[in-house]
């Protein structure tokens, strides 16, 4: 829970834990592999389009292809849902980004795995999306 920010998760299942991480309100490592799942607030939130604010998540990677990009509602807000692949200081990765605008704040949920264990691992994301809670 996150007061401040206005937003409540559950950790999606064993294995995953509360890790330190700069500039994120929340960040959750899993124990068995290099999967990351993330979450910042900005309140005030950035102005723009979502899917072009969207964009901002991605800054670091370099050779960055857009797999796939929609929308998505989390408790019932509408936001962007982007896949996109890409390397992280050199590495392979995949990344899903959610991106929801609600009462003035920018939530930004991030999911970052190898490209290789993106699929399996995508499913601790989706778990967590489905706890997603305003407050």
């Amino acid at each position: 829970v996150n007061q401040t920010k206005g937003f409540r998760v559950q950790v999606p299942r064993a294995g995953w834990e509360v890790a330190d991480s700069d500039g994120a309100d929340l960040t959750l490592r899993d124990s068995q592999s290099s999967a990351t799942m993330a979450v910042s607030a900005s309140c005030p939130g950035e102005a723009g389009p979502l899917p072009s604010v969207a964009r901002h998540l991605f800054f670091g990677l370099r050779d960055v292809k857009q797999l796939r990009q929609g929308s998505i509602t989390l408790d019932g807000a509408a936001g962007v849902d982007t896949v996109v692949t890409g390397r992280l200081d050199g590495v392979p990765v995949q990344v899903r980004s959610v991106v929801i605008r609600r009462n003035g704040c920018l939530y930004d949920l991030l999911f970052l795995a190898p490209p290789e264990t993106f699929s399996v691992q995508s499913e601790s994301f989706d778990t967590f999306l489905q706890g997603w809670q305003f407050l």
